[in-house]
């Protein structure tokens, strides 16, 4: 049995889509001096776990690859934007926090974040067209 070309097809529109777009934030956040996405991508996540969240939970939740998730954590705390605290349950463990400077940052990039989804996806993307997609995308997981 060999993979479809649908399915290669498929594949490879996948990854370039997600690349562009990708790249494309990224450019933009830079241009307007922001960190990297995934730093967004971080702050994101620890602002929707009011509990905060241990270094191992985050990295199961954050959307895109965290080559070096503990450099970046590190990162994150030096410029304030995240703490951490003994976990309540382990104290040999630390959990993670965003800060309200974390959140300020957070929702200055999401005005810059929400626009370039507006200009690639909305633009592009019926909504009717854009839940068919995802569900089927989802299918994926």
């Amino acid at each position: 049995m060999s993979v479809s070309k649908e399915s290669v097809s498929l594949w490879i529109a996948l990854n370039r889509v997600q690349k562009t777009i990708y790249t494309e934030i990224e450019s933009t956040f830079k241009a307007e001096r922001f960190p990297p996405l995934s730093w967004y991508d971080i702050l994101w996540e620890l602002e929707n776990a009011p509990d905060g969240l241990r270094q191992f939970e985050l990295e199961d939740r954050v959307l895109f690859q965290q080559a070096n998730l503990s450099r970046v954590i590190q990162s994150l705390a030096k410029a304030a934007l995240v703490e951490s605290k003994p976990a309540p349950k382990d104290k040999r463990g630390k959990t993670l926090y965003i800060t309200e400077k974390g959140k300020d940052l957070r929702a200055q990039m999401w005005q810059t974040y929400e626009r370039m989804l507006i200009e690639k996806l909305d633009t592009k993307v019926s909504a009717d067209n854009a839940t068919q997609l995802a569900e089927a995308l989802k299918t994926l997981l």
